[in-house]
């Protein structure tokens, strides 16, 4: 029995020598590979140490790189100059007023539209030839102008309240405009003249210039006195100067005698009034002009 006690004593610790051995065997390769872990977790803190050193030199071209870029200031509409608003554009004919920008209080500057409403008046500047009249021929035209009476009824109507173009000339441009306005008022006679003393030298630019922007102003007034209108082919006004002791006197009066003047009137009138017959008078006058 003892002897079979001390073999069995002896086949397990046997057993037991064999199981260390094999667990010790087990274990070595578990070792190893913690130390590779070790290892590669020191490489990879070695690794980021190293690029957290290299990251403050980068840090000053992202941070530039994050900053927004200035705005370019952007370019506000340039205003219009209050000098070029008051550039005389062709003459010193009519004045409008004209809003330059919006704002609480508008501020208005006046504008010349003379070359606007008549366009260029060189070419009309040229034509201006007045004729001078003899001591003799002065005294005869003096004489059938005294002696012209004008008729009782007038065909030509204007029911205007106001003159616009009239009421911005300057007083010598005015001075010529009504005598104008008398003349084309009976174009039928001969003997119809209209004298005028200026207050300027009738050879002149100047009154030459005054001339003309009062004949265009009638006819943009006075739309019934066509034939005194420029726009409708060339004028038939003739002038006449007589210098005496100084001073100028002008003569207007019409280069061919207008035949058919009343017949023509009555005409214009009947078409006007069947014209206006399809309008509603009732309407504002921006509608009506519509």
């Amino acid at each position: 029995m003892n002897k079979k006690r001390w073999l069995a004593v002896l086949a397990i610790l046997m057993a037991l020598s064999m199981m260390v051995s094999a667990c010790g065997k087990k274990s070595e390769p578990k070792q190893e590979s913690s130390a590779a872990e070790e290892s590669s977790v020191e490489t990879k803190e070695e690794e980021s140490k190293e690029e957290i050193s290299e990251e403050p030199a980068e840090e000053p071209a992202e941070e530039a790189s994050e900053e927004p870029a200035e705005e370019e200031p952007k370019e506000e509409p340039l205003a219009l100059e209050e000098e070029e608003l008051k550039e005389d554009l062709a003459g010193e004919f009519g004045k409008i007023t004209a809003p330059v920008e919006e704002s609480e209080e508008t501020e208005f500057v006046e504008l010349s539209f003379s070359n606007q409403l008549f366009g260029e008046l060189s070419d009309q500047l040229e034509e201006y030839s007045p004729i001078e009249l003899s001591e003799e021929q002065f005294a005869e035209m003096d004489r059938a102008m005294r002696a012209y009476s004008p008729g009782d009824e007038t065909y030509i109507v204007n029911e205007a309240e106001e003159y616009y173009y009239y009421d911005h000339l300057t007083p010598e441009q005015q001075d010529i405009y009504d005598a104008i306005y008398l003349l084309a008022m009976d174009p039928g006679d001969v003997n119809h003249i209209v004298s005028l003393i200026p207050s300027q030298d009738p050879y002149s630019e100047e009154f030459a210039m005054n001339y003309w922007v009062a004949l265009y102003a009638i006819g943009d007034d006075h739309p019934e006195l066509w034939w005194v209108n420029p726009a409708n082919g060339e004028h038939s006004v003739s002038v006449y100067i007589r210098e005496m002791n100084g001073k100028s006197t002008v003569m207007l009066q019409m280069e061919e005698v207008y035949p058919n003047f009343e017949e023509d009137v009555i005409a214009f009138n009947d078409a006007v009034e069947a014209f206006m017959a399809d309008i509603d008078t009732s309407l504002n006058d921006e509608e009506i002009a519509l």
